[in-house]
């Protein structure tokens, strides 16, 4: 069995007080959308700010500072897109919203979905086990989330994220002419399914 209870950071031997850096109560570093702290010249990225605590994350929130204070760039968190992956078998990816998310939001939605069994690199591997699910907005034609519990999902998922950063209409992925046979080429079928 596996407890996973959550990170807790260890930020109180930083003695940020001194520095008057301002921290959540449980200890992670406040910041903006700059990942700027409330200090000026102080920033904090990757887990100890509280954010989400994947290693992609922390990669991204590097580019941001670097492009912020090397490259003369205005980069911030409010425009990334963030893929997540659980490894297990079949892995589970996720980008986007949510069935629920995109309806609460007040978008007119339509959903895709397609067993992993249809897919013919699932069915060469013997890896037919999962689903694919996609949520599209009706009224723009772009994705707003995709849910995958397959195959190499993780790696599939960021087709899906490429097309929903580029903002472009799910037929791309659709009527996209995709490598067969691959796991990617299942995205082909999942949006003929709308």
């Amino acid at each position: 069995m596996l407890v996973a209870i959550g990170r807790a950071p260890t930020t109180d031997s930083l003695n940020l007080a001194a520095a008057g850096v301002v921290t959540y109560d449980h200890g992670f570093i406040v910041v903006n959308d700059r990942l700027e702290t409330n200090i000026p010249g102080i920033w904090a990225l990757g887990d100890i700010n509280g954010g989400l605590q994947y290693t992609h994350v922390s990669l991204d929130d590097y580019r941001i500072i670097k492009a912020n204070l090397i490259d003369g760039g205005n980069r911030s968190t409010c425009d990334r897109l963030i893929p997540s992956c659980l490894f297990i078998d079949p892995e589970l990816a996720h980008v986007g919203l949510t069935e629920t998310e995109a309806q609460q939001q007040g978008y007119a939605i339509r959903v895709a979905k397609l067993d992993a069994s249809a897919i013919p690199r699932a069915k060469t591997l013997g890896q037919t086990d999962g689903l694919m699910k996609a949520i599209v907005d009706t009224k723009t034609g772009r994705i707003l989330g995709c849910s995958l519990l397959c195959h190499e999902a993780g790696e599939v998922i960021s087709t899906v994220q490429m097309v929903m950063q580029a903002q472009m209409p799910y037929t791309v992925l659709r009527d996209g002419v995709l490598t067969h046979p691959t796991m990617t080429e299942g995205l082909n079928m999942l949006f003929s399914k709308l």
